[in-house]
């Protein structure tokens, strides 16, 4: 008997971890759970105070209305008021979260492919481990230990328990940059920084007039700058060559392509309040950038976004065009927005052509992003 209790007490002792394959279908991390025992597949955004449904998933999952609302602000700074929604149960291997009041709000991104966006009023609970490079992750309800070579983040939690990381640029006064694994990008350079930006001449800096998606529909973005920044100090460690966006509207936050391209492997911590990632040794830019996109408008397929400087490759393309053709193929084959998203995120191609009413053709070509370095300094 005495061995028995002996034994019980040491299995208890050992943490809970689970091991999950992720997929990146839509540029984003997206983890399969459950919600009141339905499969769900969930968008992991870190940079979501609060969880977010939409209709086909309450349906789904049978999720219930309640009488309540909330006012929220997205990533283009829109503020509305929606309504809440409540979750009986949600889970993702075995760990499991109870009577969650999310925010519900049908945003196309979401609503095409089914999903949740998963916010920190789940995620911030446990403890994460990614593995970019195999893209897994493992999930448990005591932290991680660190591996050998691995640099803990200046991290604090603020404002719905979402993750800040303390960076330097270029000499200027640290400042705290949002983690949000739900921006499919690099980095957003805060306002009060962009007079202090020196630019390399060896990188291009294109400028955009821009339509951006957010949770609560696109905006316009004129004179959106794309280039790359040196002298980026995280902790010990200095970045140069980082894709980074200068948008006069947007807050400081680095996305989730700053940690796949630049980490092979991130814990966070939760439990703890500690972040930790393991450097690449050869770094390399993997998401492209095009010069021009259409966005889906009333059925149509019209020019969102478009690079306006001198190099850009459709710099006489006019500003709002309507699309008739995309690589040669009718802008009426896709039968919906959730038809253009899939095409859209899934096209792997360096350039692609787009055709005007008119004829006019254009090939569309991408920035011309240069290689990144990481230097440590131990």
């Amino acid at each position: 008997l005495m061995f028995a209790i002996f034994c019980s007490i040491g299995l208890s002792a050992q943490p809970a971890i689970d091991t999950l394959t992720y997929t990146t279908p839509q540029g984003l991390i997206v983890i399969q759970g459950k919600i009141n025992g339905n499969p769900v597949p969930m968008v992991f955004d870190t940079g979501a105070g609060l969880s977010v449904s939409n209709d086909s998933v309450n349906n789904t999952a049978d999720i219930k209305n309640i009488k309540a609302t909330i006012n929220v602000r997205d990533a283009n700074e829109q503020k509305t008021s929606t309504p809440m929604v409540k979750v009986n149960r949600m889970s993702i291997g075995r760990f499991e979260a109870k009577n969650l009041k999310v925010v519900s709000f049908d945003m196309p991104f979401l609503a095409c492919y089914g999903s949740l966006l998963l916010g920190q009023d789940y995620i911030a609970r446990y403890n994460w481990k990614f593995d970019f490079q195999n893209k897994k992750v493992m999930l448990s309800d005591k932290p991680f230990l660190p591996e050998n070579g691995a640099d803990k983040l200046p991290v604090v939690m603020l404002k719905n328990q979402r993750p800040f990381l303390t960076m330097q640029l270029q000499g200027n006064e640290p400042t705290q940059w949002l983690i949000d694994f739900g921006y499919r990008g690099y980095m957003d350079i805060d306002q009060t920084l962009h007079s202090g930006v020196t630019f390399n001449p060896q990188y291009p800096k294109a400028v955009f007039e821009a339509q951006t998606i957010g949770l609560l529909g696109s905006a316009k973005k004129d004179n959106l700058i794309k280039t790359q920044v040196d002298d980026l100090k995280v902790g010990k460690v200095q970045l140069n060559g980082i894709p980074a966006d200068l948008d006069s509207g947007a807050s400081a936050k680095v996305g989730l392509y700053f940690f796949t391209d630049l980490c092979n492997s991130m814990i966070l911590n939760h439990t703890t309040g500690e972040y930790f990632v393991t450097w690449k040794e050869n770094p390399a830019i993997s998401l492209g950038f095009f010069d021009a996109s259409p966005s889906w408008e009333a059925g149509k397929l019209i020019i969102g976004t478009r690079r306006t400087d001198s190099l850009s490759t459709v710099a006489n393309m006019p500003s709002g065009m309507v699309v008739e053709k995309v690589n040669g193929n009718p802008a009426a084959s896709f039968t919906s927005e959730c038809n253009w998203l899939s095409w859209r995120l899934s096209f792997a191609g360096k350039t692609y052509t787009l055709e005007s009413g008119n004829g006019q053709q254009y090939t569309v070509g991408q920035l011309p992003y240069a290689t990144p370095s990481i230097k440590l300094q131990r």
